[in-house]
């Protein structure tokens, strides 16, 4: 597998399982024992797909720098935040616009060496 594949399962994966973590916590409530929250079908779908995450990492690790891999890792935040947007209609801030953004020209500038 390629390390740009590797690193697409990587954002595939986490952002997924943090869509079915809220999927979860809003199917529960505080009260919930924590046990059962983390039998929640959603909740052991998204640890799942962070497992799945974490072996892909793993992987492409063998092949990139530690700096570099989580620098290109770091674009998994700008999928969750617009997924959420998209999925749970959650408000997208200017400061998250911002971070975005900033996230976004230091991949493109890792990437770049």
């Amino acid at each position: 597998m390629t390390t740009f594949l590797q690193f697409l399962a990587i954002v595939i994966c986490t952002s997924t399982g943090n869509l079915f973590l809220k999927l979860a916590a809003l199917r529960l409530t505080q009260e919930t024992p924590l046990y059962l929250r983390l039998l929640h079908p959603y909740t052991l779908i998204g640890l799942i797909l962070f497992g799945s995450g974490v072996i892909f990492y793993i992987t492409a690790l063998g092949s990139v720098s530690l700096s570099r891999a989580q620098s290109f890792a770091s674009s998994q935040f700008i999928c969750t935040i617009l997924a959420s947007f998209v999925i749970f209609r959650e408000i997208i801030s200017w400061e998250q616009w911002m971070g975005m953004s900033l996230i976004a020209i230091g991949i493109l500038l890792v990437g770049m060496k």
